[in-house]
């Protein structure tokens, strides 16, 4: 966030130096939910505000980050939503495992609602572009099919946050975002979206894998391109 006046470091030893480091940010962040409150809601409704964070499976770096935002004075009210990523490639403890005691763990201290708002996994990884990541959940082939389960299996642990705190899988980017209500109760849909159906070999905005996206191009004709739909596309059912 504004870079490098906002940039923070949780890992800044001991505790009291890693609070010291969130000061800029905490000035900018409720500088900003201080924007936002200002602005007068007569016409359309006040917006939630959503925090996202990168690595949602790792417990550690959110209960420091957000430990050492509120520890400078910024109020746990001062953000509506919890929003993380979660990828398989970006380490291998980046588990479903890891995820659940997190997203839980979170659940229960904060009592907010959660979302992961990026995740996606890949359909071809051959190495033909550069070398094959290490899968944090390895049994899940790099795959059309692996798309379904590694999709799905984050659903499931999201549904299943205490207390009914988790609200959905979607990308928040504007571009990008469309909601696809799933089948859990009519008063509290999960909203899922993947991240990022149309990108290929762009490993500095995501997988280095050759293809994560939900359909098979078809570069034949110069005139006009053309994608067919794979099966993963079913994940959105």
């Amino acid at each position: 966030m504004l870079w490098p006046v906002g940039r923070v470091d949780v890992d800044v030893q001991p505790w009291s130096k890693t609070v010291a480091n969130f000061s800029n940010i905490a000035i900018l962040y409720s500088a900003a939910r201080a924007g936002v409150d200002d602005v007068p809601y007569r016409l359309f409704q006040k917006p939630q505000i959503m925090v996202h964070i990168d690595n949602g499976w790792n417990l550690t770096l959110q209960q420091r980050w957000f430990g050492a935002l509120t520890a400078n004075g910024v109020q746990s009210s001062a953000w509506d939503v919890f929003g993380f990523s979660f990828y398989p490639f970006y380490g291998t403890a980046a588990t479903f495992t890891n995820l659940r005691r997190s997203l839980n763990t979170l659940a229960k201290e904060y009592k907010k609602p959660i979302q992961v708002v990026e995740t996606d996994y890949p359909a071809i990884c051959n190495g033909q572009w550069n070398p094959i990541p290490e899968s944090s959940e390895p049994e899940i082939g790099y795959s059309v099919g692996g798309q379904l389960i590694w999709v799905k299996k984050v659903i499931e642990i999201v549904r299943e946050i205490p207390f009914g705190l988790g609200q959905g899988v979607c990308d928040p980017a504007p571009n990008f975002c469309r909601f696809f209500l799933l089948g859990l109760l009519t008063s509290n849909p999960t909203q899922v979206h993947y991240w990022e159906p149309a990108w290929l070999n762009n490993t500095s905005l995501g997988s280095a894998c050759n293809d994560a996206i939900l359909f098979d191009p078809d570069y034949s004709n110069p005139v006009q391109y053309v994608g067919y739909s794979r099966p993963s596309v079913n994940m959105f059912k």
